[in-house]
């Protein structure tokens, strides 16, 4: 019920962009190249926001992690690898 009240075909309900810039945490973003629902703009926004973001784009669509499970958890094992050692 939650997800179905939450999407409407332009927008989320819920908004917490405007909180970007308080983030003070490494963040890292994966996204589809191909992903029909949420455009790769959105996340380059998004990291542009933030303090401390990466954005790591991959060939897929909406769901990398399950359409490129090996890429995906070799770039979030690199990512948290590189924040353990700072």
């Amino acid at each position: 019920n939650f997800q179905r009240g939450e999407t409407s075909p332009f927008r989320l309900q819920s908004d917490f962009s405007s909180e970007l810039e308080s983030v003070q945490h490494p963040a890292l973003f994966i996204h589809g190249n191909a992903d029909p629902l949420v455009p790769v703009k959105a996340a380059e926004k998004a990291v542009r926001r933030m303090q401390i973001a990466q954005l790591e784009v991959l060939n897929a669509g909406h769901w990398p992690v399950r359409e490129t499970p090996e890429h995906f958890n070799d770039i979030v094992v690199r990512f948290l690898a590189d924040v353990h050692s700072t």
